[in-house]
């Protein structure tokens, strides 16, 4: 009895054709008796190579389509502040645009200050224990505090050896905790600042500033705020506060008493520019209500 056997090296490979007696040994027995082991793997080289070819083939096209479509990166939720808070910070002066990292990038001074938030009365509090708020025509080389309470903003400043204090803005409110939302902030991305990995935001802003930014901690189930920067004023130097040491802690109303040397306080003179009224007054969150005369 005779059986015909084709031996493929494959189906789409070249083929031919053998007869072998049909005496009870398959084909691929008599195969490895006559040629010996290594034989039968001889006789399908060409389907193991074509094999290999097919899997590398389809490693190389998993690889190519993961680079080719990379995965976007999750757009974290703007976040929203708690309604009250207690932070220390350093601020630094520097001339790049944020985001700015004061470990790698050069600044031309820094110094240190406080904050006190209680949204519950409306009322926040910020000593800068260096230098004042870089908004001032001339020099702003002395510690100063602005007491924003009862809907004004109060400017307490040594630049003399007699404590001076004048209205900074009225009618002003503190930027509420979800300021970030109703400001509808622009998410830059992810970012790590002083070993820290932060979410930073921009707000476009209608004013002289052009835009401020804001970073808070990122991957936290808790809400920290980490900086906020501006350039105070249009054109030169940038200014960011970096957050250090927040608690989450309802300050003491003490903090926010009208001192007396404020109780007859007029307007402050101090600054030259608008860009000042469009920080404070729009892009923190507080309200606007009456505008600059001209």
């Amino acid at each position: 009895c005779k059986k015909e056997v084709q031996q493929f090296s494959f189906f789409f490979f070249s083929s031919r054709r053998r007869h072998t007696r049909c005496s009870g040994v398959s084909w691929a027995r008599r195969c490895v008796q006559e040629t010996g082991t290594w034989g039968i793997f001889y006789q399908m080289k060409s389907l193991i190579y074509l094999v290999l070819a097919l899997y590398i083939l389809s490693v190389g096209i998993a690889g190519l389509r993961l680079r080719s479509v990379p995965e976007a990166p999750e757009t974290p939720e703007i976040p929203i502040n708690p309604e009250y808070f207690v932070m220390d910070w350093k601020t630094y002066m520097f001339n790049s645009e944020p985001p700015f990292d004061p470990t790698t990038q050069k600044f031309n001074r820094e110094g240190t200050g406080k904050t006190w938030y209680n949204w519950k009365i409306k009322s926040i509090r910020e000593d800068y224990h260096d230098f004042c708020f870089a908004i001032f025509a001339e020099d702003y080389n002395f510690p100063c505090q602005f007491l924003n309470t009862q809907e004004t903003s109060y400017l307490i400043y040594n630049k003399t050896e007699v404590p001076t204090c004048c209205i900074f803005i009225k009618p002003w409110n503190p930027p509420s905790p979800d300021f970030g939302v109703r400001a509808n902030l622009t998410y830059l991305g992810k970012y790590q600042i002083e070993g820290r990995d932060v979410n930073y935001f921009q707000k476009k802003s209608e004013g002289a500033f052009g835009a401020v930014y804001y970073s808070w901690l990122a991957d936290s189930e808790e809400v920290i705020p980490t900086s906020f920067a501006f350039p105070p004023m249009p054109g030169k130097e940038w200014s960011i506060k970096h957050f250090v040491n927040y608690t989450h802690v309802e300050p003491d109303n003490s903090f926010f008493e009208i001192p007396e040397l404020c109780y007859n306080a007029q307007s402050c003179l101090l600054y030259t520019s608008d860009a000042a009224d469009d920080l404070l007054c729009v892009d923190l969150g507080g309200r606007r209500i009456i505008k600059k005369k001209k």
